[in-house]
Order: structure tokens, then sequence, then C-alpha cells
């Protein structure tokens, strides 16, 4: 195995992929590079990714950005079958699905929106209270669709074991969450104990001490 390194600490997109490499249990080197820092300024991580933003990941000559994609990866590489759903084609379909929904749907057209305008990001960008707004309507209807994937009798958003999917989605969940606190976020019950319970695993617990390590000043 090629030495894997984790460029990024300090944000949920971050701990993805420390999570994904707890479950693993493989060992890699982090890079202790935050959101907006001066240390993602420099050249020498622009030429990791041009767009500047956390996470990214090195294996050996091949250099990922994309969180979800990096998980995917990941799993792909070293998983040996597990975090990703059988090969049956409508499987992988629905995996597919809910991955790219949470994505979208959730984090990029709901969540990020509401936390650049009006949460804990407007510092770095312009106010908007009307796409606040249209977020926060956005995000609690599409949460429903979320709920209506998850079965009262499963631990995991695809039923019977833990996959890609349930990281990218519960780490959406705790967003949503943090962002409760500040603006009329609709969430169901029921994902709110499903992401409870995914955040008692030891990898997760493992991960999130490892995305919080402090940077050097």
């Amino acid at each position: 195995m090629n030495d894997l390194i984790v460029y990024g600490v300090g944000s949920l997109r971050s701990l993805r992929v420390h999570w994904m490499l707890q479950e693993l249990g493989i060992s890699y080197k982090t890079e202790l590079i935050q959101s907006r820092s001066q240390q993602m300024q420099t050249s020498a991580y622009t030429a990791i990714h041009p767009g500047r933003k956390i996470p990214s990941l090195q294996d050996g000559d091949l250099i990922i950005s994309e969180s979800a994609a990096i998980c995917l990866y990941l799993a792909e590489r070293y998983g040996g079958g597990k975090f990703l759903p059988d090969v049956e084609i409508e499987q992988r379909a629905r995996f597919f699905q809910v991955c790219f929904y949470v994505m979208t749907e959730l984090d990029a057209h709901t969540l990020y929106v509401i936390a650049k305008h009006g949460g804990s990001l407007v510092q770095y960008y312009k106010p908007s209270p009307e796409a606040v707004e249209v977020a926060i309507n956005g995000f609690n209807q599409q949460i429903l669709v979320a709920e209506s994937w998850l079965e009262d009798t499963k631990s995991y958003i695809l039923g019977g074991a833990f996959t890609v999917a349930d990281i990218l989605l519960c780490t959406c969940l705790m967003s949503a969450l943090r962002l409760a606190v500040q603006f009329p976020l609709q969430i169901p019950h029921k994902l709110i104990v499903y992401a409870e319970n995914l955040q008692a695993r030891k990898a997760f617990q493992l991960a999130e001490i490892a995305n919080q390590k402090a940077v050097s000043v």
C-alpha cells in the first residue's frame, strides 16, 4: 500500500475522509490544513488542489479531491467489498442515488447555502436572507426523502450494512443539527436517532479525534 496522506482537518467534509479511513483501519498521514487558512494558500497546497479547498487525498501518484469521491475511492481500493453495495446493478444504482442526493440536495443545495449566507460562513460571503429562506424550505422538503429511505427496522440508510452513504448522510445531519440551533430546520426524529447511533461507532470517534488536531501556528 502506498503512503496515504489526507490534507484537511476541522470541517465536516474532512471528517468524512478520516471516518472512512478509520472504518478501513489503515494507517495514514494527516496534513493539518484548515479551511480558509494561510496553509491553504501556499503554492505547495495549490499544486495538490488548485481550487484551494479541503479535503484532498494523496495515494502515491494519485491525488483526489471532493470528500464523497475520496470516500468512494477508498472503499473501492481498500474496502475488500465492504462499505459499498453488492455488485448487482440495481443495488449500486440505489446506492449512487442516495450518495448523489445527499451531496446535492442536502449538502450543497441547502445546508451550505444556509451556512454561507446566514450562518457561520456569512463573514466570508454576502448575507442573503432570501437565499437562506429558500434553502431552509428546500431542506425541510428534501430531508423527508431521506427519512423515507430509512426503514424503521434498519440501522443504515441502505438496509443491513454500513456504507459510504451512511458517512455522507450522517455528516450532513450533523451540519443540519448545528444549523438548527439558529434556523428552523425540521429534522425528523428518526434521522436524529440514526445519526446518534452512527456517531457511537468506534471509527467515528477516532475520526473526530483525528479531525480535531490542532493546527500549528
